[in-house]
């Protein structure tokens, strides 16, 4: 989806703003699928396609922002409020996947951090059965030849 044009109609500004809320939603959605077990390029695709979403988004509602307050009454206001309140409609939901999104993440966090400090309290457990000169190298390996 590309940018708001400068000079667009309210509706289609509103149609537009609305396709990209979408897109946002299906995407957050997309990332509570798989947040668990995401390898780390499909994370940071997912993060780049969020972040190209957040950009122009701000740029669309910026544009929609911008228009005169009496716009909807003079552009087919039926229309454009119809398309202004699925717009509002389709925000609550991305807000709501977004906490999920973030909730999950944290868990997920929380997990791997746990299992960084157990891997590093093993790794002092082994380091106490290291060859005696060889406890400062990290290996549980005795090289002597």
């Amino acid at each position: 989806m590309s940018a708001a044009r400068p000079h667009a109609n309210p509706a289609e500004l509103a149609a537009q703003s609305l396709a990209l809320y979408r897109e946002l939603r299906d995407e957050l959605r997309r990332m509570l699928s798989g947040i668990g077990a995401a390898e780390t390029s499909w994370l940071q695709a997912v993060d780049d396609n969020m972040s190209r979403l957040r950009q122009v988004i701000q740029q669309a509602d910026a544009a929609l922002m911008a228009l005169p307050p009496r716009a909807e009454a003079e552009t087919g206001g039926a229309r454009l409020s119809g398309l202004l309140a699925e717009r509002r409609q389709i925000m609550a939901e991305a807000l709501s996947l977004n906490k999920e999104v973030i909730s999950q993440a944290e868990s997920v966090k929380s997990l791997m951090a746990h299992d960084l400090a157990a891997m590093r309290a093993g790794r002092q457990v082994l380091r106490g059965y290291a060859p005696p000169g060889q406890a400062d190298s990290g290996s549980i390996i005795n090289r002597q030849s």
